[in-house]
């Protein structure tokens, strides 16, 4: 069952399709780049089951979303797997307003971090996440995992 996080932060009910169709379509966009290193079947199929989402529409259109874990209370850090915006949305400030969500969530849950992994060559989405108190934690080849704390233990 796939919930979403309302601007008004309830969660209702939310049809993966339109979600699923975003993702194809930046994949077919990026030459099979957007999505690589792992079976995009599991890792849709994992999505649909466990994940959470932030949306944002535009009318009817999704303009973007964020794909997170923050359901497993024991953990300290819940996780940000895939934030993705309609190509005709980006540069609006919708990331932003996204984020901002749900990191809303993630402290109202008592999580004490989020993290993710973004590529060492996206700059726009590292000065976005800086400018919401991710730094980075972590470095390979590829890759930085950043990470923004609500609270000291």
């Amino acid at each position: 069952m796939i919930f979403v996080l309302s601007q008004s932060k309830g969660l209702k009910r939310c049809d993966f399709k339109e979600i699923e169709s975003l993702i194809w379509e930046e994949q077919n966009a990026s030459k099979g780049r957007f999505i690589s290193g792992v079976d995009i079947g599991h890792y849709l199929k994992k999505l649909k089951q466990s994940a959470e989402f932030v949306k944002k529409y535009s009318g009817d259109t999704l303009s973007g979303f964020i794909a997170f874990y923050c359901n497993d209370p024991t953990q300290k850090a819940a996780f940000i797997t895939l934030v993705l915006l309609n190509d005709k949305f980006r540069g609006k400030g919708i990331a932003s307003e996204l984020l901002k969500d749900v990191l809303a969530v993630c402290d109202e849950r008592g999580f004490q971090y989020c993290e993710l992994e973004v590529e060492k060559d996206n700059f726009g989405a590292i000065r976005l996440y800086e400018k919401h108190g991710f730094s980075i934690y972590e470095k390979n080849d590829t890759k930085y995992r950043m990470r923004t704390q609500f609270y000291e233990e």
